[in-house]
């Protein structure tokens, strides 16, 4: 990890430390399910547990816990802010034919990072965050996304942590929202067990919005370049839109992941909609249907089509349930066909 994504982290570690201490020591707890608990000296702590299942269709079916996560966020002043997210990934699991086991268990680091507002436009962050690369990654809490599988360019073809400096501006400008990130140097994830996502990394992404009517659409532009630390870069372009019109959540996604070296061209594309049901949702709110369809060609081998069927309710603020059904021309290792469902409890 570079020097200062190290001192980044280490400084957020410690104010976080401090907060806790603080809070705990104070009176006034507020606590509302599903949002987490603010707590006073301006601390936020939330937490949440994901059981999930998976019925692969070439593969034996797994019941298992998919992770815990514990998030935390500080302001011990108006400008300054401390943030982490620490995550238990896999820590119990069942497969057919072979029985239950904890082997799998990993402690990661999701973030962890001090965000300093500079203006009331533009705001810079110092440690581990979420690469902003696309719709997908950005989000990256299991409960919040709409379905249980990833679409297959969002699934680990490029680093999902960045360390050391990003830089955020966002603003508006005649009716229309511009977010802009630059990020960098390097892609490190500090995890409980060894990992090869460590290396250089540096990107950027632009974002504009605008509301037509009943509508509200924003179009990225992503590019970024990385490489293991003693390996050949690539570089990663993408376009993506989330469009918001009526009840429908559009999702949608290009991505294209070039070697610098020998090997081909990876590539995809996807489009989703979320939408609640329309007959049910006076009685069973919250409730909506997902579907998607996309396309994926390796690196090696030949291309992939995928369709999506699932269904995501929140039938309170604290409990998300979501299913779905991926079908698929082939099996690759981003595109799994089968069922896949969890039950993710928010607290």
């Amino acid at each position: 990890m570079s020097g200062l994504g190290g001192v980044g982290r280490r400084l957020a570690a410690l104010a976080l430390a401090l907060g806790l201490v603080r809070a705990t020591a104070a009176e006034g707890i507020q606590w509302t399910p599903g949002e987490g608990v603010f707590l006073p000296g301006h601390l936020w702590v939330a937490a949440d547990i994901t059981f999930g299942t998976e019925i692969p269709e070439q593969a034996p079916a797994v019941v298992e816990i998919d992770h815990l996560s514990l998030l935390a966020r500080w302001e011990p002043l108006p400008r300054l802010a401390f943030f982490t997210e620490v995550r238990l990934e896999e820590p119990f699991h069942i497969i057919e034919g072979e029985g239950a086991s904890t082997s799998d268990a990993d402690l990661t680091i999701e973030r962890l990072y001090a965000e300093i507002l500079v203006t009331p436009t533009l705001s810079v962050r110092l440690g581990q965050v979420f690469t902003p690369f696309g719709l997908w990654n950005p989000v990256h809490r299991a409960p919040l996304l709409w379905t249980v599988e990833e679409p297959a360019i969002a699934d680990g073809l490029f680093p999902t942590e960045t360390t050391g400096l990003e830089v955020l501006h966002r603003t508006t400008w005649r009716g229309w929202t511009l977010d802009t990130s630059l990020w960098g140097p390097t892609q490190d994830q500090l995890t409980s067990r060894n990992t090869d996502e460590e290396g250089w990394i540096v990107g950027g992404r632009f974002a504009a919005g605008h509301a037509i009517e009943q509508t509200f659409a924003t179009l990225g532009i992503d590019a970024t370049a990385y490489r293991p630390r003693h390996g050949p870069w690539t570089t990663a372009v993408g376009a993506d839109l989330d469009w918001s019109i009526g009840s429908h959540q559009v999702l949608s996604e290009f991505s294209a992941f070039v070697p610098s070296g020998p090997g081909r061209m990876a590539h995809g594309a996807y489009v989703q909609d979320a939408l609640p049901f329309p007959v049910l949702t006076r009685y069973v709110p919250d409730l909506y249907g997902v579907v998607r369809a996309e396309y994926f060609q390796p690196s090696a081998g030949s291309a992939g089509v995928g369709g999506l069927l699932g269904v995501f309710w929140r039938p309170r603020p604290w409990i998300v349930l979501r299913a779905d059904y991926l079908f698929a021309n082939r099996t690759l290792e981003e595109l799994q066909p089968g069922f896949h469902g969890t039950i993710a409890l928010l607290f």
